[in-house]
């Protein structure tokens, strides 16, 4: 093991027994076993740490799943040289951490909840991601045009539209084509026409003063409005976090002080 980078040598232990059945040993099986007994043996690899991952958010199939964990970890203390005492045990996603307390073990694992969502905790979360723009032009375009490809949006009045040079290829998605809304000047925008790749025409004619430059707000608070997670999940019908980490990976991130 003297190859073995140093940074590598201390190493968390993956079980499957929740069922996840996605990286985890499968300590039910005999070959599950043998690889386990066999990694925990490895001179020079010490496993300071073993976790389960939940697939779920039922109290029932969560416990049922940690009762599995505590057993298979314990057999594990048994039949190798791993002492309880050296080793984090770990399994709690945010609903866990929210509602399930057995589950905390030594250490939890919050996702989405680290971000202000998921859940009915109390106090409630507060959401820390936002998701913005700035309008880069303002038109105005008369009743009868059609805005987008395709024409599926055809004015119904003398309109002014905002140019948001956000589409799909910064992981706004499609599916807020002429369903989706933003918001400019803590009003709401509704989106008109399709989404393209790089930019998204909104209905500003309501909004007194709009001009390039204006902050936009795609996902999150401005003022006393707000595009909501179940807005979003609801029009696109893609969990919350499918589309934020595109967000994250796609577009400059700012992070601020609260």
């Amino acid at each position: 093991m003297d190859w073995y980078p140093q940074r590598l040598r201390a190493q968390h232990l993956a079980l499957n027994s929740a069922g996840m059945s996605r990286n985890g040993i499968e300590m039910e099986t005999g070959q599950g076993r043998q690889d386990a007994e066999a990694l925990a043996k490895i001179e020079g690899l010490q496993i300071v740490g073993m976790m389960t991952h939940f697939p779920t958010e039922d109290r029932a199939d969560i416990l049922q799943g940690l009762d599995a964990f505590k057993a298979q970890t314990a057999w594990l203390f048994a039949h190798t040289a791993l002492r309880r005492e050296d080793v984090i045990l770990h399994a709690a996603h945010s609903y866990a951490v929210q509602h399930i307390p057995e589950a905390h073990l030594d250490m939890v694992r919050p996702g989405g909840a680290l971000y202000g969502y998921g859940g009915t905790p109390k106090p409630p979360f507060a959401h820390v991601a936002s998701f913005k723009s700035r309008v880069a032009s303002v038109q105005a375009y008369p009743a009868g045009d059609t805005v987008s490809y395709d024409r599926t949006c055809v004015l119904k009045r003398d309109s002014l539209l905002a140019n948001i040079p956000v589409g799909y290829s910064d992981g706004y998605r499609r599916a807020y084509s002429n369903k989706g809304a933003m918001l400019i000047r803590g009003q709401r925008a509704p989106v008109m026409g399709n989404v393209t790749m790089n930019t998204t025409m909104v209905d500003v004619t309501d909004i007194p003063g709009v001009q390039a430059g204006d902050e936009v707000v795609l996902f999150g608070k401005q003022g006393n409005a707000e595009i909501t997670p179940a807005e979003v999940e609801q029009i696109t019908g893609v969990i919350l976090a499918d589309q934020y980490t595109v967000w994250g990976t796609s577009n400059p991130k700012v992070l601020r002080r609260r």
